[in-house]
């Protein structure tokens, strides 16, 4: 009868756990998106003043994204 009841108050504990860590991620992924949506409205906007280059690869200017070609 222990053991049944230690098995049974632990995959209670593990469901928890699980739907708790699985609300914290699902948090943190929608923050991240939100954050990346609102960093590439930035950059868009900054383009409108002048070019925005990123990682000297990519040039964003009037709103267009373009690929810089490597020599």
């Amino acid at each position: 009868m222990y053991y049944f009841l230690a098995l049974l108050l632990f995959t209670i504990l593990f469901i928890v756990f699980v739907k708790l860590l699985s609300s914290v991620v699902k948090g943190c992924i929608s923050a991240l998106a939100l954050a990346l949506l609102v960093i590439f409205i930035l950059i868009l906007i900054r383009s409108t003043k002048g070019p925005v280059t990123l990682f000297d690869k990519i040039e964003i200017d009037n709103f267009r994204i373009n690929r810089l070609e490597e020599l």
